[in-house]
This record gives structure tokens, sequence and C-alpha cells, in this order.
């Protein structure tokens, strides 16, 4: 079909008519092709704002019709009218309703080729990306500068436009950005800019003729572009904290760049584990099936870790261990020593702990914790003379250990010692998980005599109060003793452990 724009002379009167187009039409003189085709109906009158662009849907006899107003209009030309019907002396037909109204009117407007977007060009200087599908704008793109003309490659990934100080851009249209830029001598009227050949020409309109520039040897550029665009899109969304958005953008990047998009999708993983809150989609973790890499499942583990995801991370940082061949650094293997404690390992928790607290590479401010963790795992583990002796020994010069901070290692060898009933304060407490006096005299230690504690090490102690009642099966002591935990917190250990503990408690672990 051909559709034809008239007006008016007083420009108040539109016409648009359609013409049923006939290949076999030749002549080498100028004719009117209205008195060689056939007319398809009256034409369609348009009364008061101006008719600004018209674009027939690819594949179709529709026509989109951009009006002043901000109205985009459907006429289409099988059903205006009766097919083959003259054209003079019919009277014209109003327009349908409008196909839906712009909050900013356009002056240019492209569809793709598989007829499943519009772009449009409007006055406020975005350009609006529609699917057809559903008329729902998929997305806004402010250009630098406004721009004359657009148009869809092939493919519909991406826009080519042309603005009013003829500058050529290339818009990706999965986030946006601009890939590629090409500055063309400046023109002040008709202007052009559009797909020809496949993705491989574009084709110029500038004062003086028509132009055709060869892009086929910049096609790896425009890609590698592209997949930079798309990049920094997930990052800028990590960024605003939209990590859904993120994952969504790195669909896109898989399109362009399938490696990079699975080390994006990782790095989108990462940072939704280590949010407590986040809820892990379950179609997002088949990215780690593939992953052979040990560094991979090590970043995973600790942004699992970092999360409260003690379980994953448990599993993944032994993977990261297993696939390693070799013994992991320090803080690795202390995260997984831990997760095993909280997993109910405790032995073999206790005996990763007592290696750890000798390694030359473990920070030497974790030492104290990492021997009352091992207290803790040997009397949980019912190991209670060997946790007597460790505890015996927090702080102390000989097998490795070291001083360090007055604080911390008074708090966690009190702690210990009234783990193991060392404490000289209750002498006559029995060891054992039964017993009910070392749990009320930790909650003691974290509650009433603090004096002798400093105040950086109150959540510990009730950490571990909570540890023994849960053990004894006093629940709600130890729901109370974690939770008290937390409040005290000023860091995150052992605030995390405890919020995990009761979240077991909640499930009936």
């Amino acid at each position: 079909y051909l559709a034809f724009y008239s007006q008016s002379e007083a420009g108040d009167r539109q016409h648009v008519a359609f013409y049923r187009w006939q290949p076999r039409v030749q002549t080498s003189r100028s004719i009117d092709l209205a008195t060689l085709l056939p007319a398809c109906g009256p034409p369609v009158e348009f009364v008061g704002s101006a008719i600004r662009e018209l674009a027939f849907l690819p594949g179709t006899a529709r026509l989109a019709v951009a009006r002043s107003n901000g109205e985009l209009v459907l006429l289409d030309a099988e059903a205006d009218g009766t097919a083959g019907s003259a054209a003079s002396g019919t009277s014209p037909v109003p327009p349908p309703a409008p196909w839906m109204v712009l909050e900013s009117p356009a002056f240019a407007l492209s569809f793709d080729g598989r007829g499943e977007q519009l772009a449009l060009a409007c006055d406020d200087g975005f350009i609006r990306i529609f699917a057809l599908a559903d008329a729902k704008l998929k997305r806004r793109i402010r250009p630098p500068e406004p721009v004359r003309s657009l148009a869809f490659n092939p493919a519909g990934r991406v826009l080519l436009t042309l603005d009013d100080e003829g500058k050529v851009s290339i818009l990706d249209l999965a986030t946006g950005d601009s890939v590629l830029h090409v500055p063309l001598t400046r023109g002040q009227a008709g202007l052009l800019a559009t797909w020809v050949g496949g993705n491989d020409a574009v084709l110029l309109g500038q004062p003086g003729g028509l132009y055709e520039h060869d892009f086929a040897q910049v096609d790896a550029l425009i890609a590698q572009n592209v997949s930079y665009a798309r990049q920094r899109a997930v990052a800028r969304q990590l960024a605003e904290g939209d990590v859904e958005r993120a994952w969504e953008q790195t669909e896109a990047l898989q399109l362009v760049d399938p490696l990079r998009a699975t080390g994006m999708r990782l790095l989108v993983l990462e940072t939704a584990l280590r949010r407590r809150s986040q809820a892990i989609p379950s179609d997002w973790l088949p990215v780690t099936a593939s992953a052979t890499e040990a560094a991979v499942w090590l970043r995973l583990g600790h942004a699992a870790y970092e999360g409260e995801r003690f379980a994953e991370a448990k599993t993944w940082l032994e993977r990261s261990a297993e696939l390693s061949g070799t013994q992991l650094d320090a803080s690795s293997e202390l995260r997984i020593a831990q997760c095993r404690y909280l997993a109910g390992e405790y032995l073999a928790a206790a005996e990763a702990f007592a290696e750890l607290s000798t390694r030359p590479d473990l920070d030497s401010t974790l030492v104290p914790a990492v021997q009352l963790e091992q207290v803790a795992a040997l009397v949980l583990g019912q190991e209670t003379a060997k946790a007597r002796s460790v505890a015996a020994r927090i702080g102390g010069v000989g097998h490795g250990f070291v001083r360090l901070d007055p604080g911390a290692t008074g708090a966690a060898r009190q702690i210990a010692r009234t783990l193991t009933g060392l404490e000289s304060a209750i002498p006559t407490v029995p060891i054992g998980l039964e017993a009910d006096g070392p749990v009320r005299l930790l909650t003691q230690l974290a509650e009433a005599n603090l004096r002798s504690m400093d105040s950086r090490f109150h959540d510990d102690a009730q950490f571990f109060a909570g540890e023994l009642a849960r053990a004894s099966g006093q629940t709600q002591r130890a729901i109370a003793a974690y939770q008290r935990c937390i409040d005290l917190a000023r860091d995150e250990w052992p605030s995390g452990w405890a919020r995990y503990r009761l979240r077991q408690l909640s499930d009936g672990i």
C-alpha cells in the first residue's frame, strides 16, 4: 500500500488516502499515481492539530499517524474503506479514536523490522520506546541533543539517530547509552538517517544529496561498545540498590556478550547474597551450576556468609576448598569452621579452630574470639576436659598463642571459663549441658557483673548463654539470650549468629 498526505490551502484540513501499490506501473515521465493506482476507500480527514509523521507498521496495512496534539492514530488501509472503490467523489471519513496519547507530542517515529517496537522522538527531548503488543512504554532515553530522525537497525537492538548538529549516534536500547558517535557536516534541512543493506550501512540525507556510509569495518567496535554499555547499566543498577533490575540488565548483556554476562550475573548474585533480607529467586542460582573455578565458589561463599546464609556459605566455601586442592587463606578457612559450628559439626569445627588460632596468616585480633569459639565447640561436643584446657590457655604466650588486646582477651577468657565451669565465682556448678549454672552465670556476666568485662563483649556473653540454653532444651531462655545479644551488639559477631539461631529455632531446628 501507499499512503498519500495532502492538506487544504488554509492548512486546517488534512487528508490521508490509501492506494494499492502496482509494481508493474512503468513510465519514463511524471505521472499522477493516484490516477493509475486503485484507491482503498475514501480519504481520512484530520481537522485541527497537524500531522507530523506517517509510517507503516512493517508487514501490515496499518499506518501510524503522529499529530502535534500528542495523539498517535492507527489507520488500516484494509479496514477504513472498501478496497478498490474509487476515491474521487467520495466524502472523507473521520479518523478512528487515538491508539495512544503521548505525554509529549512526537515529531519522528520508527518501527523495528519485526513490528515489535516503536520509537518516538518527542518534543520534550526524550526518545520513547513502546512495545507494540500491549502499547506499554518500555524505556525513555534522553540523548544529549534533540534528534531529528531515528531508525531501528534490522535486529531491533540499537537505534540510529541524527541530531540538528549533524551528529549520528547509535543508542543501545537495553541501556539507553550511546555506543557510537559519528560527527557529520551540519545541515540546516533535509536531514535523514536510516539503515540500509542489513547491518552494514547507514543512509544519511544532508543538503546536496544522499550519502551511504559503510559501517562494516566498525561492527566489532559497535558490538564492543554495546557490551561495555550494558555492563555499565548493570553496575548502575547495583549502585542504586536495585538487584532485580540489575539482573534484568544481565539478560540484555547475554544477547551480545555471554561471557561477560556470566561474570556480571555472579556480581549481581554476590550483591544479593550479602543482603540479609534479599530473597534470591530460584532461577538465579543455576548460574553457579557450571562454575568450575575455586575462586567463583569462594566469592559466593563469602557473600553468603556476610548475608548470614550460613548453610549456603558452608557448601560453597567447602566446594572452593575441594576445587583448589590446597589450603585456603586463614579468613576463608575460619568461615568454613564457623559454618560447621553453626551446622552442629562441633568437633570438626573445634579441630579447625585449634589449627587456625596458630596460623600466622590469621588476623591476630581474631585469635581470642577463635579460641573462645573452640571452647564453645568442645563444650557443645561434650569434650569438657579439652574445653577447660583451651580456656585456661586463652591469651597465654605458649603453644603459639599471643598476647593481644587486653579487653578482647579478658572477655574471651572470662566467658570461656564460665562455659567450662572454671569461673571461680561458681566452683560448685557441675559441668554438663543439663546444668543451669553456666547459663545463669553467663547472663549475669552480661547483665549484672559487667564492670569486670569490656562493654564491647557484653553481646558475646549473651550469645554463649543462648548456646548453652539451646543445647539443654531451654528454648525460651535461649531466645531471650539471643535477642539480648542482638540488642547489645556493637559489631557483626556474634549478632549475625544470634539472628541465625533465632531463625533455626523458629523453624524448629
